[in-house]
Parts: structure tokens; C-alpha cells; sequence
């Protein structure tokens, strides 16, 4: 991505380097879970891409509403962050973690929580 900036002299090149080197990333994964341990493409494209990619693509979506609604500024950066992540966290909680992952989940924040009332 350094190599990009460099070359090309733009933060968009640095995105698409990281896309790409990402995708890449994903790739081999796939390959590795493939010849490991015979995880099929299919539920790996439907069971973790799709979901992540939804959600993904409606945090994007609420990510560009302040940037549309407000002026450059940081106070706009702080509102960014905090509406994706409340986008981020009831989508994830919902529609990428299934139920043991959320059980497994609850029951660490509830620990956390003890511990700090403590």
C-alpha cells in the first residue's frame, strides 16, 4: 500500500492496494480451509461472505450519512464512528454471530460486567 501511495500519489490507490491485498488474503484462506479441513466454498461464500458483506455494505451506508449531512470537521469524524458502530453492533450481533458465538459472548460481557461492579 506504501507502494501505491508512492506510484499513484493518491489515498484512493492505498485503498484499492489494501482491497486487493485483502481479497488476496481471503483467497488463500479459502485454499488453506479448503485442503485442511474440507471446508466447502459454498458455505464459506454463504454462511460468513454474504453476512459480512451485508453487513458491511448497510455500516457503509451509515457511515456516509453524517459525511453528507455535516461540514469537514472533527466533531463529524466522532459522529461517523459513533453511528457505524451503533450500526455495527446490533448487525453483528444479529446477523453474523449464530447462537453459540452469542451465548459465548453474553456470557462474557456479564463476567466483565461483575468484575467492574466489584
Amino acid at each position: 500500500s506504501i507502494i501505491a501511495a508512492l506510484l499513484f500519489n493518491h489515498v484512493y490507490a492505498v485503498a484499492f492496494a489494501l482491497l486487493i491485498t485483502t481479497c488476496l488474503a481471503c483467497c488463500s484462506d479459502v485454499w488453506v480451509a479448503r485442503t485442511k479441513i474440507s471446508l466447502s466454498v459454498r458455505y464459506w461464500l454463504f454462511k460468513i461472505i454474504m453476512p459480512l458483506a451485508f453487513i458491511s455494505g448497510i455500516v457503509c451506508a451509515l457511515g456516509v450519512i453524517p459525511r453528507c449531512l455535516m461540514p469537514p470537521s472533527f466533531i463529524r469524524i466522532v459522529v461517523t464512528t459513533i453511528v457505524t458502530l451503533a450500526g455495527l453492533l446490533p448487525l453483528s450481533w444479529f446477523f453474523a454471530l449464530n447462537e453459540m458465538e452469542r451465548h459465548f459472548v453474553s456470557q462474557k460481557i456479564v463476567a466483565i460486567i461483575k468484575k467492574v461492579k466489584k
